[in-house]
């Protein structure tokens, strides 16, 4: 939108100017490469100042904004600095400057994506167990208590090793529906046995 309206105020030219393109002495692939690490940083940041919930409340505004910043301030002389594909795709748009287009369109995404993976397998808080049965048998529901039950997304029973769990890893790992339960309670069920051994 702040793009057509200058364009509409002044001319494309001034639209054109500010769109990111690439440095002549920059290629697409390095161009690529900065647009990624600098928005992996800006992502990693987000998730752990935004979505981690063991970080203070009060600091991702800072925290966002610096990273940012010196993104911008790393790798504007050579990408312009886009970080974002919605940021330089107005403007391209509008004032017809499409030179940088494979550097911040495909390396945000890039760098996005790394970030989200580093975060969810690498930094994420894992789900903490307070307390749980001994035993939990076929077909009976029981309880797991947890602080924080609505951040699980998933149980599974990981049985004892046996023989026959090297063919049918079913076997050993089974997946359980479980629903939430107060406020640090979740309650599963172990499905009915699906054979019984013969006398």
């Amino acid at each position: 939108m702040a793009a057509v309206i200058v364009a509409w105020e002044v001319d494309r030219g001034a639209v054109a100017t500010g769109t990111p393109i690439l440095a002549d002495d920059v290629n697409p692939f390095a161009g690529i490469m900065l647009e990624a690490i600098a928005t992996f940083f800006v992502v990693l940041v987000f998730l752990g100042t935004v979505v981690d919930r063991r970080a203070p409340a009060t600091v991702y505004p800072l925290a966002i904004g610096l990273t940012i910043a010196v993104g911008i301030f790393a790798t504007g002389t050579f990408t312009g600095g886009a970080l974002n594909p919605a940021r330089a795709f107005g403007p391209a748009l509008v004032g017809g400057a499409w030179g940088g287009t494979a550097a911040w369109l495909i390396g945000p995404l890039l760098g996005g994506v790394l970030a989200w993976a580093v975060y969810e397998y690498l930094i994420a808080p894992r789900p903490e167990i307070t307390n749980l049965s001994a035993q939990v048998h076929h077909g009976h529901e029981f309880e797991i208590e947890t602080p924080s039950p609505s951040d699980i997304a998933k149980v599974v029973l990981v049985r004892p090793m046996a023989v026959t769990h090297q063919t049918d890893s079913e076997q050993r790992v089974v997946q359980l529906t479980f629903n939430v339960s107060g406020a640090s309670k979740l309650r599963a069920v172990l499905a009915a046995a699906r054979w019984r051994r013969s006398a």
